[in-house]
């Protein structure tokens, strides 16, 4: 029995209730006790919701059994899933991984969550978060470090790396976690899931920080916000069918879009493939060898198929990081530095002494942010930069907006590398801008596994970006290539 829920993704535990081959309360039953298991390995699950999930589990079942159920009304019955501790569960700690907030309880559900929960979803718990959600590793002094699971010496990714470790792992059919740089992506990329940053406001951000009941009112933004919502799974179809259901307007959310989107699939909609396997970021490093290789196959691969694929100058999104930079302040409820010190001013000095000392309560990538995040305000305000960014912004948003049709996506690394090791970040805190320059620009993108390193044994993963509120055609390219290139993550 646990071989066969093993095996099965989200899409097809649900097919295997339907047809009674399979009973919701040994699903869940199966994944607490693998979760109890293999958590202390990784440490990736934090905030356990076992005993409700197991009694809801009962009840579900008993309700499945007298056929009181139908799946169209509830198409995600019985569903186990897990979600980022920063998304709200109401009763249970929403820490952000900072210690001024080590007690935070939420006081309602955030609505991803009640969504899911009255689609029939069942919660399993919260998962492991970088601290406040701002580095592209998983670590914080509240939790601690969730390691790969692939290789525990190594960084699962953030932040939502709790959910990306647990979903490579087969601790959860099903994880929600989110995406303001690439907090979707990269840890996807390095544990080797797949994920989806949708375009904005297609799910809703209500209950996720900063669109919280504690900062909503400071959020007087008239722009999308850069965070989005959204799911890692096991495989692409899986992908492909929880977005749309889980998709919609919240009238609460000031950031929910109205915009509906179109999710039937074609085989054929896509034509062209811009592709960039050896993208020149300011700021960054250039992908290691395989990286770019993975990509160059992948683009060989789709011209085979009969695509026309398209390479791109190396320095075609050069200066994103100012821009970002620049867009990330403008998005701020308040300075990096006010949050993770609410209740006295933080003097960065002192607090990095303390760090050395090995006294300091904050992690190295928190007080590095609230360093640049000084610096870059003190800069900006004093140089013409600021103009640069933003009008580096507006030209390459136009030309972006102009390349990325109805029939075309662009394909480059989600990372510069595989996952490094604990701490290996703070030598290139910049590599994020593979994947947050897709942010900047308010734009979908698709990251899948393709193969593994032959080197580290650790999963490579490509992202494919499509236009604005044309997710699909991310993912009809992504179905293509999972089909072509069937990574198996061998756990």
């Amino acid at each position: 029995m646990d071989l066969i829920i093993e095996n099965l993704s989200a899409k097809q535990l649900v097919e295997k209730y339907k047809s009674h081959e399979l009973s919701i309360t040994d699903v869940v039953t199966y994944y607490i006790e693998k979760i109890k298991k293999h958590n202390l390995e990784i440490n990736a699950l934090v905030e356990d919701n076992f005993s409700e999930a197991l009694e809801e589990a009962i009840k579900k079942q008993s309700l499945l059994s007298q056929g009181k159920i139908n799946f169209e009304e509830y198409p995600l019955w019985g569903l186990p899933f897990t979600v980022k501790e920063m998304i709200a569960i109401k009763g249970k700690k929403q820490t952000l991984g900072t210690l001024q907030r080590s007690e935070t309880r939420s006081s309602e559900d955030a609505a991803i969550v009640q969504r899911i929960k009255d689609l029939g979803g069942i919660l399993l718990g919260a998962s492991n978060v970088s601290e406040l959600g701002f580095w592209f590793e998983c670590s914080n002094p509240v939790y601690k470090a969730t390691k790969n699971p692939h290789d525990l010496t190594r960084t699962s990714g953030g932040s939502s790396g709790g959910e990306a470790a647990l979903v490579s792992m087969g601790l959860s059919p099903l994880g929600i976690g989110s995406d303001v740089g690439g907090s979707l992506r990269i840890p996807s990329h390095f544990c080797g899931a797949v994920t989806h940053k949708l375009s904005p406001g297609i799910w809703p951000l209500r209950g996720h920080f900063p669109v919280t009941s504690e900062y909503i009112d400071q959020l007087k933004i008239k722009n999308p916000l850069m965070t989005v919502i959204g799911p890692i799974c096991k495989n692409v179809e899986d992908l492909i069918w929880i977005l749309p259901l889980l998709s919609g307007a919240d009238e609460k959310d000031p950031f929910s879009s109205k915009n509906s989107l179109d999710w039937s699939l074609s085989s054929n909609q896509v034509k062209k493939i811009y592709i960039l396997s050896q993208p020149d970021f300011f700021g960054a490093y250039k992908p290691e060898k395989e990286i770019s290789d993975t990509v160059k196959t992948v683009g060989q691969y789709l011209i085979a198929l009969g695509y026309e694929v398209i390479p791109l100058k190396s320095n075609f999104l050069e200066f994103t990081l100012l821009s970002w930079l620049h867009r990330i302040e403008e998005e701020s409820v308040s300075n990096f530095s006010d949050l993770i010190s609410p209740q006295k001013p933080f003097k960065l000095i002192p607090n990095l002494i303390k760090k050395i000392k090995g006294e300091n309560t904050h992690e190295w990538p928190a007080l590095i942010t609230s360093a640049l995040q000084s610096i870059k305000q003190t800069y900006f305000k004093n140089s013409k930069d600021h103009l640069f960014a933003k009008t580096y912004f507006e030209s390459k948003k136009q030309e972006l907006y102009n390349l990325l049709d109805d029939s075309s996506v662009l394909i480059l690394p989600t990372h510069p590398r595989v996952a490094m090791k604990l701490g290996g970040s703070l030598k290139r805190p910049f590599d994020f801008i593979y994947t947050a320059f897709v942010n900047l620009f308010d734009l979908p993108a698709t990251q899948i596994p393709i193969k593994k390193c032959p080197k580290t044994n650790l999963p490579i993963g490509i992202q494919i970006v499509s236009g604005i509120y044309k997710d699909k055609q991310a993912l009809e390219i992504a179905q293509v290539l999972e089909t072509g290139f069937s990574y198996k993550n061998d756990l």
